[in-house]
């Protein structure tokens, strides 16, 4: 009878502990652009200016990267056309207030686990 209690705990063990382990490797950030409605019909163009990165940590490679990524997330999910002329429909201008990383987790003398938090403003 013992042992029948014990394979039950420990199949409850290895059953709580897999939940947890595919509950937690799911749980990730993920960021999106939601949009309740398209653009006006009226508006056909857009500008996105240089984001210029004010946070008190410079990464060097941040600003013209997320530029660009805002960029192609516009071209990719929307009509509209990007220019450079100062006749933009919508003209994007915006900074980077913050970009800090962290350590999360720590396995013997490694780092395991970074947080990345970038903080933005945006102007349209």
């Amino acid at each position: 009878m013992q042992t029948f209690v014990k394979h039950i705990i420990n199949a409850k063990f290895w059953a709580v502990g897999f939940l947890l382990i595919f509950t937690f490797s799911y749980a990730t950030c993920k960021y999106g652009f939601k949009d309740s409605s398209p653009p006006p019909a009226d508006v056909k163009t857009f500008r996105v200016n240089y984001l210029e990165n004010k946070a008190s940590y410079v990464n060097p490679q941040l600003s013209p990267q997320l530029t660009e990524k805002l960029k192609q997330k516009i071209i990719n999910t929307t009509r509209l056309r990007q220019t450079n002329t100062e006749d933009a429909h919508y003209d994007i201008s915006g900074y980077i207030s913050q970009y800090q990383v962290s350590v999360t987790g720590i396995s013997g003398s490694n780092t395991t686990r970074n947080k990345l938090t970038v903080g933005s403003s945006f102007n349209i």
